[in-house]
């Protein structure tokens, strides 16, 4: 990677964000991870950052004087909206929501802080929107990663940055959900309906990712299946 370019790490939550922040951390010196805060207020601490970790919208490349990419990871949105509802409000760490997954996607909160999130954070301080969005993922990402092709995504992301020998640990997975496949019919009806604009990002993003592996040349997809061999037995 270009020493004088930055990387912005957009995590959304639930995407396998914490597993891919543990493996730039192994890359890089000097990780900038935002937690709150306005930015303009830190434009020293991002100049001299390498990085940028953290649940922050697109936009932080407005904040700072050097050249920056960004990249990130989207999930299938049934299964991101689960992940995230039994994290969230299931957890027994955290505040509790007083009702079933069905009565959490029909209540405003749900409507009003998480419907289409993938989008919201891509598109920034705008609407949600699948051109808008589209607009950003191609013309400022150098990678946009596919959580359920997290070693693929892993893989283009080495060779873009020239990554050394990457080390994963799996982090913050939530094995306290149902499955796809025991949830009702109405329930991902619901997830898809209020998440129409997740759905048609995620799909473009997979089908770009899809495409760039099947591009590849020979030499590189056995590469790529050597690193997928070797992400499988962690």
């Amino acid at each position: 990677m270009n020493g004088n370019e930055l990387l912005i790490f957009l995590h959304i939550p639930k995407t396998g964000g914490t597993t891919l922040t543990k493996v730039i951390e192994q890359q890089y010196q000097n990780n900038f991870h935002y937690e709150k805060g306005d930015l303009s207020k830190l434009k020293m601490d991002l100049d001299r950052a390498e990085t940028i970790l953290g649940h922050l919208p697109f936009g932080a490349h407005r904040y700072v004087s050097k050249k920056c990419t960004y990249i990130t990871m989207l999930r299938e949105p049934v299964e991101h909206v689960t992940s995230w509802f039994y994290y969230r409000y299931k957890s027994p760490y955290l505040d509790p929501y007083d009702g079933s997954f069905e009565d959490y996607l029909n209540d405003d909160i749900f409507n009003l802080t998480y419907s289409n999130l993938q989008t919201r954070f891509i598109c920034g301080d705008d609407p949600p929107s699948f051109e808008k969005a589209k607009m950003i993922l191609t013309t400022y990402f150098s990678v946009v990663g596919i959580t359920e092709l997290f070693a693929e995504s892993l893989f283009f992301m080495k060779k873009k940055f020239h990554w050394q020998e990457v080390f994963v640990e799996k982090s913050n997975v939530n094995r306290n959900r149902p499955l796809r496949e025991h949830l009702p019919k109405s329930t991902i009806e619901i997830i898809c309906k209020k998440n129409e604009i997740d759905l048609k990002v995620y799909n473009f993003a997979k089908n770009k990712l899809l495409k760039k592996i099947a591009g590849l040349d020979d030499q590189t997809k056995r590469e790529l299946n050597q690193f997928k061999r070797n992400f499988a037995s962690i």
